[in-house]
């Protein structure tokens, strides 16, 4: 299971990176935003990409079929990983068709359903993204839909990845990878608190009070 880091951060980027915990950056519109004060999206978008030499997963700034294939273009210039986010709506399926044609890599945003994930990855998206934190305040199981969706890519021999958008808890982290997700999405704080547990601490001052009454060698 493949780990996207969302941050625009170069540095947090680069402190996973080196723990080998990062497989690509996801950008939302908002951190995109938020990281372009004084500089340009591209330019953001770019310094990440060389950062990273990894997949970068950036948002488009419009829901519609012309402003998509322009700026999804465009963006796929930046850097040869870009892969562009495109809303699975009806009014962006033609874009999310054609940009794939032009050599553009699309990830299909707001998938909620299976019939939404067969129609994206049958006209061209290379993945699915599924916003389990969405779902699940909305009262849907996550697990479950993400189950349904691998069960329809497989029987159906689509070649495109199932990603899991923000699972916030271990344990929703956990039911992401046992339903069969090919990515997941995390914070560099979800990724933190994923790696910690209290009887991990707990093991942890058992082994350091053994290594304190290690008799010493003397040379």
């Amino acid at each position: 299971m493949k780990l996207y880091l969302a941050t625009p951060d170069p540095r947090e980027l680069a402190t996973a990176a080196a723990r080998g915990l990062v497989d690509g950056v996801w950008l939302s519109p908002a951190m995109l935003i938020a990281a372009s004060a004084g500089r340009t999206p591209d330019e953001v978008i770019g310094e990440l990409s060389r950062a990273a030499s990894r997949p970068v997963f950036t948002p488009l700034a419009s829901v519609h079929d012309e402003d998509l294939l322009l700026e999804g273009r465009d963006r796929a210039r930046i850097a040869e990983g870009i892969v562009v986010q495109v809303p699975c709506i009806e009014d962006a399926l033609r874009a999310m068709h054609r940009l794939p044609l032009d050599g553009v890599r699309v990830a299909a945003t707001l998938v909620v359903t299976p019939v939404q994930a067969l129609v994206a990855a049958r006209i061209g998206a290379s993945a699915v993204c599924v916003d389990v934190e969405l779902l699940e305040q909305h009262g849907v199981a996550a697990d479950g839909l993400l189950r349904d969706i691998r069960t329809v890519l497989d029987r159906h021999a689509l070649a495109c990845d199932l990603v899991a958008l923000h699972p916030r808890q271990s344990q929703q982290l956990a039911r992401c990878a046992a339903a069969g997700v090919d990515a997941v999405v995390l914070e560099p704080a979800a990724l933190r608190d994923a790696l910690a547990h209290p009887l991990t601490d707990r093991g942890l001052d058992r082994l350091l009070g053994a290594l304190s009454r290690r008799p010493r060698v003397i040379p």
